[in-house]
């Protein structure tokens, strides 16, 4: 039975890190001009049950999962980075291994 054929399109690989890195940042600033807003409704005092919910539910569910998604989008553009350069090397070595026989 013949080896598996494992293949990778580069520029497809490059788009998709580009495209989560991009993402990433971008949702990060949005988390971050989310922050000061928020920081801004504590501090001019907004009171109430209604406002005590809302902050506990962002501090304790929603801005911690915001961050974990910002941060699942960083490591997914590295490791796009991380398989290109992978797939690279081992072509390389496949290719001097064949050049050399």
């Amino acid at each position: 039975m013949p080896a598996p054929i494992l293949q990778a399109d580069y520029e497809t690989l490059r788009e998709a890190e580009r495209s989560a890195l991009i993402l990433a940042e971008d949702l990060a600033e949005r988390l971050r001009k989310l922050r000061a807003v928020m920081d801004a409704l504590e501090e001019e005092g907004w009171m109430g049950r209604g406002a005590e919910a809302f902050f506990e539910e962002m501090h304790e569910e929603v801005l911690p999962r915001f961050r974990r998604l910002v941060i699942a989008l960083e490591e997914t553009s590295f490791t796009l980075r991380e398989v290109g350069h992978s797939f690279n090397e081992s072509e390389d070595q496949a290719a001097t291994q064949l050049l050399w026989r």
